[in-house]
């Protein structure tokens, strides 16, 4: 049968070489893989994956649901999936290919490696106004700030502080540290709060008192009890008023 009134699908070359229904050609302009289901039925695809017929227009198999149509990765046309050459640019479909992936895999790896510096330089940046922070304490002058953006750096700034709490050599540190981690609201410092009423500053004994009242420590009633002996009297003050303040919230 001579066919000169129908086009390729894919490039829409006329199609003019002799063809028989139901057997598999090749369209001369562009190579692509057709057949002839029957007179007057648009020409169909083959599925280069399961060999399904496939309607010209589809992207996808029917059946296996491989890509029929492949996008040049130059001119964006789409080209029959298994042509070498894009019928537009005439670009090589498989080189090209090869090249985007290549290029995908750099990028991930550059945009991975962006991303790790990237954290790596918050991480640094927050460790140094965590110290900057911290080295405040030592000045009382500064606690009301310092401590105000401690509590904004959250969790990472927890165990910095019940370490200025524990061993800091400046009293002024350790009783800005202990303010701090009332402040904070978290029942792990508890502890170490409560350790720090038997520190030698009387400040540190103070806001010891005072933190476990706002984290509610009705364990530490006893321990506070004994700085009802204290030899400063606003130490033993605090200690009878925070006695009162945790009977209440026992109730």
């Amino acid at each position: 049968m001579k066919l000169t009134q129908i086009t390729c699908p894919s490039c829409g070359a006329p199609i003019s070489q002799e063809i028989t229904q139901k057997q598999p050609f090749r369209c001369s302009a562009c190579g692509s893989l057709l057949i002839m289901a029957a007179s007057g039925k648009p020409a169909v695809t083959i599925c280069p994956h399961c060999q399904t017929e496939n309607n010209a227009l589809n992207k996808y198999c029917s059946v296996c649901s491989t890509k029929l149509l492949v996008d040049c990765p130059v001119c964006y046309l789409p080209n029959v999936v298994g042509s070498v050459f894009c019928q537009r640019c005439g670009a090589n479909i498989q080189d090209e290919l090869l090249r985007r992936v290549t290029w995908r895999d750099l990028k991930k790896q550059y945009d991975r490696r962006r991303k790790d510096a990237l954290v790596k330089a918050l991480e640094e940046d927050q460790r140094a106004e965590l110290e900057r922070l911290l080295a405040e304490l030592d000045e009382p002058e500064r606690h009301a700030f310092a401590i105000f953006y401690l509590c904004q750096q959250g969790e990472a700034a927890f165990e910095p502080l019940l370490e200025t709490l524990r061993h800091d050599q400046d009293p002024d540190a350790r009783y800005g540290a202990a303010r701090a981690l009332g402040m904070m609201d978290d029942s792990k410092a508890i502890p170490d709060l409560v350790a720090a009423l038997s520190d030698e500053e009387p400040a540190v004994r103070y806001w010891a008192i005072d933190s476990l009242v706002l984290l509610n420590a009705i364990g530490a009633t006893e321990a506070i009890r004994e700085l009802e002996k204290d030899a400063f009297k606003w130490v033993r003050e605090r200690a009878k008023s925070s006695l009162k303040e945790l009977d209440r919230e026992s109730l």
